[in-house]
């Protein structure tokens, strides 16, 4: 095989085993006859829509959660800065960040605290609705029902 040859091969398949079960897309990129694979599974959503444990509304009103958590500032800090402390991050909020925590906090306050604590858990956070269900001292198998209703009443909320 020469070099020539290899530079028309249309993706690279990252792992075998996972374009076999579903778990990534082949799709088309900016560059004309550049393909690539994206996995589909980046989110716990992702992998229960996939399985059709959910539906797409539902999917939706939980990526709307997901979004306006991100919005709101709520990513997970795994980076530690090496700089000197600095105070006064209230300069980092602005009007979409408050927006956006006031709207969550309202879909949280009319879901309940059982509800939202699972919302919270599995669309936010990315734990598996099943995990959050045992240890909170639930079955594990109610753990998609209670989701199920959670993003339910989000649907309601939001109308989507």
């Amino acid at each position: 095989m020469t070099s020539h040859s290899k530079k028309h091969e249309p993706f690279e398949v990252p792992n075998q085993f996972a374009i076999q079960h579903g778990n990534y897309k082949l799709e088309e990129t900016i560059k004309a006859g550049v393909r690539r694979a994206r996995n589909k599974n980046v989110l716990v959503l992702d992998t229960y829509l996939s399985k059709e444990q959910i539906t797409q509304n539902q999917f939706d009103a939980g990526i709307t959660l997901y979004s306006l958590w991100l919005r709101a500032g709520g990513t997970q800090r795994t980076i530690i800065s090496y700089e000197k402390v600095r105070y006064g991050r209230i300069d980092d909020l602005n009007e979409k960040n408050i927006s956006a925590k006031k709207r969550m906090n309202e879909a949280f306050k009319i879901t309940g605290d059982q509800l939202s604590r699972c919302l919270f858990a599995v669309c936010c956070m990315g734990e598996y609705a099943s995990d959050w269900a045992n240890n909170n001292d639930l079955s594990k198998r109610s753990g998609i029902d209670v989701l199920r209703l959670g993003l339910n009443e989000l649907c309601n909320i939001w109308r989507i």
